[in-house]
């Protein structure tokens, strides 16, 4: 087989819901994911592989709370790069890296409650964070069309 080309592969949910506990409340909105898979192609086949080592992934809270800091209206993103496929488990020099961008228009705490949403959502998949930005982000998710757009002015569009 050889390898044809790479794609993205995105993912949209009609919604989220967060309760990590009675002290973080609920948070409830549009998630959008989207990551780079290999594709492959033998005179007879074609497969896509999950090796991915790139995504991107946003939150659009439309209501609730995190750590108690109102996040109704917000959104978040993160692009994350490893050096292996994100799906596998990286050893420590192999961990990924992410930059976190959170919606201009939060105050500092929001800023530091979305951060922190990420970072509980999203896991050990972020790798080490090294950046935490501030930037317009629109996010857009049609869940019965399984579409979503994401622009975060002057970096990504997606």
């Amino acid at each position: 087989m050889r390898k044809l080309a790479s794609a993205v592969v995105a993912f949209a949910a009609l919604g989220f819901f967060v309760s990590t506990s009675a002290a973080h409340a609920e948070v409830r909105g549009a998630y959008l994911e989207a990551r780079n898979a290999d594709l492959y192609s033998g005179s007879c086949t074609a497969e896509a592989q999950g090796d991915g080592r790139a995504a991107i992934i946003a939150w659009q809270v439309e209501s609730g709370d995190f750590g108690g800091v109102p996040l109704t209206g917000l959104s978040v993103v993160a692009v994350i790069r490893g050096e292996s496929a994100l799906s596998a488990a990286p050893a420590e020099a192999a961990r990924p890296h992410s930059v976190i961008f959170v919606d201009a228009t939060a105050s500092p705490p929001q800023r530091a409650a979305l951060e922190a949403l990420v970072r509980a959502q999203a896991g050990q998949v972020l790798g080490e964070v090294v950046k935490v930005e501030a930037a317009p982000i629109e996010l857009a998710v049609d869940p019965s069309r399984a579409l979503g757009r994401l622009h975060v002015t002057g970096l990504a569009e997606l």
